[in-house]
Order: C-alpha cells, then sequence, then structure tokens
C-alpha cells in the first residue's frame, strides 16, 4: 500500500486542527468528463493537524486527482479541497488545507436547535365572493403590507417556525354593496406555525395560522361584524441566502371573515356563504444561527 499524499489541516486564523473528520477521494476523470470518484477508508486527523491519504488503486499521471472532504462538525464546516493532481513521480509538495468555520448556532436541547428572526413585506389578496341580502356581491383585489418575527426549533433537516406579525390587509371589503364606505383597511395579528422541510438553499412549509382581527377604520357598527379570529392554511416556499431569506407564502381562509347575521347602520345583513380571504405574502427576513 504507497502512501500518496499527506498535509496539514489549519483553521481560518492558521492554528492546526487536531481530530477533523476527514475522508480521502480519488478522482478518476478530468473535471466534467467521466467523473468517477472513489472514497478512502474516513480519517481523523492527527495532533499535529495531519492527514494520510492511501491507497491501492491504478493512478493515472495528470488525469488522477486527490482530494480531501473535511465532515462537518464543529468548529469547522463541510470543506471539499483539491490536494493535487497525481504526477508519475507522486505528488509535489505538502498541502494545507484551510477549513471554513461554521456559523454560530442557536441554543440547543435534546438535540434541538434554536434560532430567531425578523420578516416583512407586502400583501395582496381577494376576499371570496358571497350573496348579502340576496344580492352577489364581489370584491376587488387589496394590498397592503406585513412585518413580524419568529422563533424555530430544528432538528436536521425539519424545523417547527411560530411567528407573531402584523398584517395590513388593505381594502378587504372594496366592493360590498352593502356599506356606505367599503374603502377601510383590515388588519390582523397573525400567528403562523409552519412545519418547515430543508432541501439544500430552500425551505418548503406549511401550516395554520390564527388570525385576531383588528380594523379601527370600519366603524363601530361594522367592525362588531368581524370575528374576532380568523383560522387560515397555508404553504410556501422560502430561499436562503446566509442569513438573509426570501419567501412566498399562499394563505386560505378556513374560518370566515365576518359573521354570517350582522347589522350595518341599522340594517340588517344576512350572507348565503361566509366571506373566506385568499392572500398572497412576499416577505424578505432575516434569521440568526439558522
Amino acid at each position: 500500500m504507497d502512501t500518496l499524499v499527506t498535509g496539514t489541516v489549519t483553521g481560518p486564523t492558521g492554528e492546526l486542527l487536531a481530530g477533523a473528520s476527514y475522508v480521502c477521494i480519488v478522482d478518476h476523470g478530468t473535471a466534467g468528463f467521466e467523473m468517477r470518484r472513489t472514497e478512502l477508508p474516513s480519517g481523523a486527523t492527527d495532533g499535529d493537524g495531519r492527514f494520510h491519504c492511501v491507497t491501492e488503486l491504478a493512478l493515472r499521471a495528470n488525469v488522477t486527482r486527490i482530494l480531501i472532504e473535511l465532515r462537518p462538525g464543529r468548529p469547522f464546516q463541510s470543506t471539499i479541497a483539491l490536494v493535487c493532481t497525481w504526477q508519475a513521480g507522486g505528488c509535489a509538495g505538502t498541502p494545507v488545507i484551510v477549513a471554513n468555520r461554521a456559523p454560530p448556532e442557536g441554543p440547543g436541547w435534546l438535540g434541538l436547535r434554536g434560532s430567531v428572526g425578523l420578516w416583512g413585506g407586502t400583501t395582496g389578496g381577494l376576499l371570496g365572493n358571497v350573496n348579502a341580502n340576496t344580492v352577489a356581491q364581489s370584491f376587488e383585489p387589496h394590498l397592503g403590507y406585513h412585518i413580524g418575527v419568529f422563533g424555530q426549533l430544528r432538528t436536521g433537516g425539519l424545523a417547527l417556525r411560530l411567528g407573531a406579525g402584523y398584517v395590513n390587509a388593505g381594502a378587504l371589503f372594496l366592493g360590498a354593496t352593502y356599506l356606505t364606505n367599503d374603502a377601510f383597511d383590515v388588519s390582523v395579528l397573525a400567528f403562523p406555525l409552519d412545519l418547515r422541510v430543508r432541501l439544500g438553499p430552500l425551505d418548503l412549509f406549511a401550516g395554520p395560522e390564527v388570525q385576531l382581527s383588528r380594523s379601527p377604520g370600519a366603524g363601530e357598527d361594522f367592525a362588531a361584524a368581524l370575528e374576532a379570529w380568523v383560522l387560515h392554511g397555508g404553504g410556501g416556499a422560502s430561499l436562503r441566502l446566509g442569513h438573509f431569506f426570501s419567501e412566498i407564502r399562499y394563505i386560505l381562509g378556513l374560518t370566515g371573515t365576518t359573521q354570517e347575521r350582522f347589522v350595518v347602520g341599522a340594517v340588517p345583513v344576512v350572507l348565503a356563504g361566509t366571506h373566506r380571504s385568499h392572500m398572497l405574502r412576499l416577505s424578505v427576513g432575516w434569521a440568526w444561527w439558522d
């Protein structure tokens, strides 16, 4: 068994990393053409931070490449580095691999990692059509904004995230014939609970959301017609770029926004069906420790 190459693993400030788990990879093809990689038995750097790659495989001069992959673990994250291209006389020099520092982790408990963050953006949507006193009601699209915070617990590729935010839904009832003034904004306090699955830089999520209604511009008579709380369901996707992320979320009302019977200006209103809202939120945010 011939020794191919040895080298040293250091941290970003030059410190030797002893006990760093690594695996040697023999790349049998040129980049992009007939790539065939063989992993040799893994090991850990010695007290001097040195790694050793040995193999009995047939090597081709100027074609076979030797790589080192540092396995994820504190205080570094996964790093793959080209050690050398094999020559007839072996690998010249003593390679040095600089390991990338892993980002700091949030607080942990029973294998779960915690993180917190901020999110905000624009909210658009449409209220579902109903009949009010046998008159068909169709509503115009509305546009608003939202801002909030969240906390999250993660284990591996799964996470549970609870958010709390203020949502201005815009003129939700614009187009209602039973209202003298239909241009008022409706605002809610939203509490989404997401189950999230991580696929590389992409998070897919789904879950319920409870909204507590507020509408200071609606007038006292119609404000009393709004349900105190509304249950929604929804889902979407989030793209992470370091601590920054962008997100799209679709939300569907599972319960009605208003009561089915209410009074506006001494006029009784009876709905055939319930006001269910459809919302689309586009958000950007920042997460710590995620």
